[in-house]
C-alpha cells in the first residue's frame, strides 16, 4: 500500500499513519495495540536494509522509500 506523508515524515509518522488507518480493528482481533506492536514486535526493512525498531523511529523518509514491515515466526 501507499502512504501519502508531509514532506519531512519519520519511519514513527508511517507507523502513526499505519495506526490510525488499522489501530481499532488490529486492537479488536489481537487485543494489542497495532503502533505498539508495529513498534516492539514487527521486522522493518526500509529499501530493503533491516532496521530496528524502535531505535530508528526518528529516521526521515523520502520520496519512493519502501517499508516492508514483516513479524517474525518460528515452527518446527
Amino acid at each position: 500500500m501507499q502512504l501519502d506523508l508531509d514532506h519531512g515524515a519519520t519511519v514513527g509518522d508511517a507507523i502513526k499513519e499505519l495506526d490510525r488507518m488499522f489501530g481499532v480493528e488490529f486492537e479488536k482481533k489481537t487485543g494489542n495495540r497495532l503502533e505498539r506492536a508495529l513498534e516492539t514486535t514487527f521486522i522493518l526493512f526500509l529499501n530493503g536494509t533491516r532496521r530496528y525498531v524502535p531505535s530508528d523511529l526518528g529516521q526521515e523518509l523520502k520520496e519512493g522509500d519502501e517499508l516492508i514491515l514483516l513479524r517474525p515466526v518460528s515452527g518446527g
